[in-house]
Order: structure tokens, then C-alpha cells, then sequence
């Protein structure tokens, strides 16, 4: 059974039919300052993908950043100026560099993308859902080992890494909690980043 309910409307998917209400605690948020576009001082994308190990259930696509630990693709709008700051542009930007190119997502799509809020200390982080067909982490392998892009901001991640969604939604059910460590989809056990734990805290009680 999909887990999302996903309309396949081309070579990149864009529809979730299921309701990801927006989630902002209760706390003062920040109204705009160097570090923040309208509050948010954060963007990035988790991408969910069709399993290729088993049939019907999704797989999250996360990315090794230079602490060691997987999380989504994603960074901050400090140091962008005008429309570059806004949450779905700073996202788009986040994919394509941490992908090393091979994810695209224009911010127009994630504009229209469901969408969760992390808040904290009066800013907040904006992470973008979007169901993408035909993801290759060895895409990404080849261009990071054969493919030399200038920039230190796409060498920022060392690895990609699919884990099955599944999984993830039938422990949570069972304790109600996301652990430090996941399993990936070829059974390692893989550290994660606070912010996708705080991500993955507000997606899976709505799945």
C-alpha cells in the first residue's frame, strides 16, 4: 500500500493528495532580519521516491553532510539577498547543490509543495515534501567520483541514501518516537541529524 497517495504527472511528481497541515508552535516568530526571510532562516526538501526493494511502500532520500550524519536537503538563507532568500528558492538551491545536480526542483513546484515548519529560538526551518519518481543515489555516486563541479557548496555531502519509509511509519506507530539511528534500505543502521529527527516528528503521525 502507497503510503503517500501520489499522482505521477510526469517524469517528476509533484501531487500529494494526503493533508500535511502546516505546523508553527507557539512561539514568537521572528518578523525579518539579516539571517531571515519573513522568519524563515532555513529551507530544504525531503524527497519521497517509489521503493525499488518493495513493491508499494516509498523510500526517504537523505544525504550525508561533513558531521557524519544523514539529513534533508537543505541550508540557511544567511548571505542571500532578495528573492534568492525566500524558503522555496533557498530549497531549490539546497537540492541541486547537495544532489551534486542530479535532484532538480524548481522553486515554482515547491512553492505549490506541502510543507512542515520547524521553529525555534524565533526562526523558522521550512522543509519541503515532494514525491520525485526514479531517484538514483548512484547518479549522485558518479558525478561525486567522475565529475568535477567548481563549487564547495556541492561538495558539501559525501553520501545519498534511500530508507524505506515504511519502516520508519511502523515503529513510530509502535513507540511514538523517532530514534537517532534508522535503518537504510540496505540494513545499515545510519545516524540522522536532529533537524530531519524534528522533520520526521511532525510527518509521520500524519501518514
Amino acid at each position: 500500500m502507497l503510503l503517500f497517495s501520489i499522482i505521477f504527472t510526469s517524469n517528476t511528481t509533484i501531487a500529494l493528495t494526503n493533508d500535511l497541515a502546516n505546523n508553527k508552535m507557539a512561539t514568537a516568530i521572528c518578523k525579518g532580519c539579516k539571517v531571515c526571510c519573513n522568519g524563515v532562516a532555513g529551507a530544504g526538501v525531503l524527497v519521497a521516491t517509489p521503493s525499488k526493494k518493495i513493491s508499494g511502500d516509498m523510500d526517504l532520500i537523505l544525504v550525508m553532510d561533513q558531521s557524519g550524519t544523514y539529513n534533508d536537503f537543505g541550508g540557511t538563507a544567511r548571505d542571500r539577498h532578495g528573492v534568492d532568500k525566500e524558503p522555496h528558492n533557498v530549497a531549490s538551491s539546497e537540492i541541486n547543490e547537495e544532489s551534486r545536480k542530479t535532484i532538480q526542483v524548481s522553486g515554482a513546484v515547491l512553492t505549490a509543495s506541502h510543507f512542515v515548519d520547524l521553529v525555534g529560538r524565533g526562526h523558522i526551518y521550512r522543509c519541503f515534501i515532494v514525491p520525485i519518481q526514479n531517484v538514483s543515489c548512484s547518479a549522485f555516486y558518479h558525478s561525486k567520483n567522475h565529475i568535477v563541479i567548481k563549487g564547495h557548496q556541492f561538495n558539501e555531502t559525501t553520501r545519498m541514501t534511500r530508507f524505506p519509509l515504511g519502516a520508519l511509519v511502523s515503529k513510530f506507530k509502535k513507540t511514538n518516537l523517532v530514534p537517532d539511528h534508522i535503518t537504510s534500505d540496505s540494513g545499515e543502521s545510519c545516524k540522522i541529524n536532529g533537524r530531519i529527527q524534528g522533520i520526521l516528528r511532525l510527518l509521520l503521525p500524519r501518514l
